[in-house]
């Protein structure tokens, strides 16, 4: 398999839209109502964020986008797959290379994310990848990995 990591473009939006609004995202999401094609396209012109989209042999397969804190160099990542490549163990694969991007192009020196208690697989593949648990707050578990 051949995986590349990619900036979003334009003629991505319609897909990442359907990815972020499938009903097993939306469960696990930290925000769980589905967005508009509008907000969507407002969110991929918003200036500080990076949106990356993770091929697998040219398919489009995910997508993760990092909010920047705009006084220090660290972002909150949040991410999702399409249904075709869900269980298969990518996204590992995806965010190790968001790690990378986001160290080497970006110069980013921390990452966090946030993850419902009730989703236990973004749980542990924050684990696996390394991040460090922060606590509990309004049912959100917050992790953060220093790069």
């Amino acid at each position: 398999m051949d995986f590349k990591l990619r900036l979003m473009e334009a003629k991505d939006l319609a897909l990442t839209l359907a990815w972020r609004n499938d009903p097993t995202v939306l469960r696990t999401a930290v925000t769980p109502n589905p967005i508009s094609d509008k907000e969507h396209e407002a969110m991929f012109l918003h200036n500080n964020a990076i949106r990356l989209v993770f091929e697998v042999d040219g398919d489009p397969a995910g997508f993760v986008q990092v909010n920047r804190d705009p006084d220090e160099l660290k972002g909150e990542w949040s991410f999702h797959m399409s249904k075709k490549y869900r269980g298969k163990k990518l996204s590992v694969i995806m965010l190790e290379a968001t790690l990378y991007y986001l160290v080497t192009r970006e110069g980013y020196k921390e990452v966090i994310a946030f993850v419902k208690e009730d989703n236990s697989v973004s749980e542990h593949l924050h684990q696996k990848l390394g991040f460090n648990d922060c606590g509990v707050k309004d049912g959100l578990i917050e992790f953060s990995k220093r790069l």
